[in-house]
């Protein structure tokens, strides 16, 4: 049986976006998953996003390939930052410091770079964002890794004129972007977190 939006807490009451708690592609907080790729532009990245276990946790996994083809360069998951967009479409995490991950990393490199995008009202455009970049290392076990809001640079009509304010944030995406690459990154939390 499905919970009704009122038995999800806000992310910005818990600070947890998610913590795989819910059957996927639902977030403990209400909002839902979905992947994406280039293609919605014209590029050819392929991958998808699932729930799984990995090395022990119940986590979501992006997995493909990025190609930098025919102007592409990103897969993603994104989920809503709103458990209810009847009430309200943002959320309010001026309380909060950055995000928070928990990550676990396969690939071709040692390390591997990828971006958190969060979007907020001045984001005019599909593609435009404020994106802050984490490193991880490829290993066989989960690692932390936080985000600053302060590290989050805007890109795209809008949010590149405009300072980031996270007072208004919409969405927040997972991204694998800007090099040609073999994808695999497994989520198993997101939070926001307090200095």
């Amino acid at each position: 049986m499905q919970k009704t939006r009122a038995a999800y807490k806000w992310c910005t009451d818990t600070g947890i976006v998610d913590d795989m708690s819910e059957p996927f592609p639902r977030t403990s907080s209400g909002s839902e998953w979905a992947g994406f790729t280039d293609q919605v532009m014209g590029g050819i990245s392929k991958g998808i996003c699932t729930r799984e276990i990995i090395e022990g946790r119940q986590c979501n996994l992006i997995k493909g390939k990025v190609s930098l083809y025919n102007n592409g360069g990103f897969i993603q998951m994104a989920t809503a930052l709103s458990t209810n967009p009847a009430e309200s479409l943002t959320v309010d995490a001026t309380k909060f410091s950055g995000v928070e991950l928990d990550v676990f990393y396969k690939g071709e490199e040692d390390e591997e770079k990828f971006n958190v995008h969060l979007r907020n009202s001045a984001c005019l455009r599909q593609f435009s964002s404020y994106r802050g970049t984490f490193s991880v290392k490829k290993d066989d076990e989960w690692q932390i890794v936080k985000i600053p809001f302060s590290d989050f640079v805007g890109y795209g009509p809008g949010s590149s004129e405009i300072p980031f304010d996270a007072s208004e944030l919409r969405r927040l995406g997972i991204v694998a972007i800007g090099k040609a690459m073999e994808v695999y990154l497994a989520v198993a939390g997101v939070r926001f977190y307090k200095y």
